[in-house]
C-alpha cells in the first residue's frame, strides 16, 4: 500500500496517493509496523503540502518524525523528511529557519546520506535560494550534480529553476539546454506539474515574441484537473502578467480570483502578495517603484529591457 501510495504521489495524483496512504498509515498503526507508518506519513506531508495546505503538513512533519527518532533502519527517511520539511517553511515564508534546516540535512547527509539524498539536499536548498532572490547560488546548487543522479522529479525542478534564471538575465541559449535536458526526466513523470519547469518553458516562447502561446503554456495547466495547487500558485503572477500583455482581460480576471482564493486566509505573505500584484495588474496599477533596482540585483537584464520599454 505504501508503495502504490508513493507510485501515485510521484505521477501527481494526489488525491489516490493520500487516500491509499491513510489506510496504510491506518494499518501500520496497528501492526505497530514503524517503517509503514513513516512512508505513509511521508506521503500525506507531500499530499498536504501540494495541495496547498502548507501549514497542515506542518504536524505531519512532526510525526512522521517522531516515528523515525529511534529506528536507525529509518535514518534515509528521516533525512528525506526533514528536507522536505526545509521546503514547506519555505513555502510558509519563513526562509530563514527553512535554510537553517536544509543546511543542517546537507551537512548531515554528507556524512551518512545517499547520493540520491544528496542530490534532492541541493535541489532543496536551490528552490530556496531561487525563491529569495540568491540566483547565483542557487544556479550552483541545481546544477552542481548530474540530473541522472537525481530522481525525475528533482531533476525537472532543478533544471526549470535554471532554465527560469538564465531566460530572465537573456542567457537564451543557456536557458534552451537547461529545458532540452529537461525532456527525457519530464516524461517519466506522468501528469506531475513541475512549477518551474512550466514557467520555462513559457518564458522560452515568450522570449520569441510568441506571448498567446506563452499564456498557453500556463493556462493549459491552470485551467486543468491538476491537483497540485502549490505549483499552479507559484504561476499564476506570470499568468496574469502575460494576459493582460495579450489584452485577454477575461483570462486575466479568472487567474486573479484564482490568485485571491488562495491567497484568502492563507496567512501567508507571498500569496497575499502576489493577489495584489495580479489585481493591480488588472486595474493598470503596478508599481515601478524599486523594480529597476531588484532586477538589477537579480541580473535580470531580459526584464530590466521589457520594463524599459513598458510604456508609463
Amino acid at each position: 500500500m505504501v508503495l502504490a501510495a508513493r507510485t501515485h504521489c510521484e505521477l501527481g495524483e494526489s488525491a489516490r496517493a493520500g487516500q491509499i496512504a491513510a489506510g496504510a498509515l491506518e494499518a501500520a498503526t496497528e501492526a505497530n509496523d514503524a517503517w509503514s507508518m513513516g512512508w505513509a506519513l511521508h506521503v500525506l506531508t507531500i499530499v498536504t503540502a501540494v495541495q496547498g495546505r502548507i501549514a497542515s503538513a506542518l504536524p505531519l512533519f512532526d510525526r512522521a518524525l517522531a516515528v523515525t527518532e529511534t529506528a536507525p533502519a529509518l535514518t534515509d527517511l528521516r533525512l528525506l523528511l526533514q528536507l522536505n520539511q526545509a521546503i514547506a517553511l519555505g513555502k510558509l515564508d519563513q526562509y530563514e529557519l527553512a535554510l537553517a534546516a536544509a543546511g543542517q540535512v546537507m551537512s548531515l547527509i554528507s556524512q551518512v546520506g545517499t547520493t540520491l539524498r544528496l542530490g534532492q539536499a541541493h535541489s532543496a536548498l536551490g528552490q530556496l535560494l531561487f525563491e529569495t532572490g540568491r540566483w547565483d547560488d542557487a544556479l550552483a546548487e541545481v546544477t552542481v550534480m548530474d540530473g541522472d543522479l537525481k530522481e525525475p522529479g528533482g531533476a525537472c525542478c532543478d533544471l526549470g529553476i535554471a532554465a527560469v534564471i538564465c531566460f530572465h538575465r537573456g542567457e537564451t541559449d543557456a536557458a534552451r539546454r537547461h529545458l532540452a535536458a529537461a525532456a527525457p526526466y519530464a516524461s517519466l513523470i506522468g501528469r506531475r506539474l513541475i512549477g518551474p519547469l512550466t514557467l520555462a518553458r513559457s518564458l522560452d516562447r515568450e522570449q520569441d515574441g510568441a506571448l498567446p502561446e506563452a499564456l498557453a503554456v500556463l493556462t493549459d495547466v491552470l485551467g486543468g484537473d491538476t491537483e497540485e495547487l502549490r505549483e499552479v500558485q507559484d504561476l499564476l503572477a506570470d499568468a496574469v502578467r502575460l494576459a493582460v500583455a495579450t489584452g485577454d482581460l477575461a483570462a486575466g480576471r479568472t487567474l486573479m480570483h484564482q490568485a485571491t482564493a488562495l491567497a484568502d486566509d492563507s496567512g501567508i505573505p507571498h500569496r497575499e502578495a502576489d493577489a495584489l500584484y495580479c489585481r493591480g495588474l488588472l486595474d493598470h496599477d503596478a508599481s515601478f517603484a524599486g523594480a529597476l533596482e531588484v532586477y538589477t540585483a537579480l541580473g535580470a537584464m531580459a526584464d530590466l529591457a521589457r520594463l524599459r520599454a513598458t510604456p508609463r
